[in-house]
């Protein structure tokens, strides 16, 4: 084969390797797109459940709007800050993580004070909203979850290294602590090797 022809084999295999990394991140990725898109299109049209009965005690609209509104814009404004103002990185950190603590959090505890008539009321007349708003809490709860996690782990990561930096090494546990000792150590070689060639040691440390 000649290396021409070797070179468009290996462009062919790298071309049809990126294709079908692209054709998977495509099929990954539209779903999450349409998921989107649908939730915001619910949220939009089912704004007359703010108003119900039910919400007085469960407001599944407004926490739908937060979840798949609010939080998304803010995200990005923090992460625009965050691309301008990288001195204030690990401040603005915080605020995605407190947003996703605060929505899972109340999340769950709407989800809890949700009585059965109301739970058959929005099934009924608010089924695509009431199941977007269970979607969102799942979510919500596993990314607190994955965050806490990675907290943990960075703290057990950060105590390993600070416990083993603390730690003296084993090399290091015959170094003299003074001065003294080390000329102490030194003449005490000298003799030694002055008495194995036969030739009178020298004291060179007082």
């Amino acid at each position: 084969m000649r290396p021409n022809e070797e070179q468009n084999a290996a462009f062919g295999g790298s071309g049809v390797l990126m294709l079908a990394v692209i054709c998977c991140i495509c099929c990954i990725a539209a779903p999450f797109i349409i998921y989107v898109i649908w939730s915001i299109v619910v949220v939009c049209t089912s704004s007359s459940a703010y108003s119900v009965p039910c919400a007085e005690d469960s407001n599944i609209w407004l926490y739908s709007l937060v979840a798949v509104i609010i939080m998304p814009i803010v995200g990005a404004i923090v992460s625009a800050i965050n691309s301008v103002l990288k001195e204030f990185a690990s401040f603005l950190q915080v605020i995605p993580a407190s947003m996703t603590l605060f929505m899972a959090v109340w999340g769950v505890l709407l989800w809890a004070n949700l009585s059965s008539k109301c739970d058959a009321y929005y099934e009924e007349g608010y089924w695509a909203l009431f199941l977007v708003f269970k979607i969102n809490v799942v979510l919500l709860v596993i990314g607190f979850v994955v965050t806490l996690v990675a907290l943990c782990a960075i703290l057990v990561a950060l105590c390993v290294t600070l416990s083993s930096v603390s730690a003296r090494p084993d090399r290091y546990e015959n170094i003299p602590d003074s001065v003294e000792e080390l000329g102490r150590q030194r003449n005490d070689t000298e003799q030694q090797a002055a008495q194995s060639s036969n030739i009178p040691a020298t004291e060179t440390y007082v």
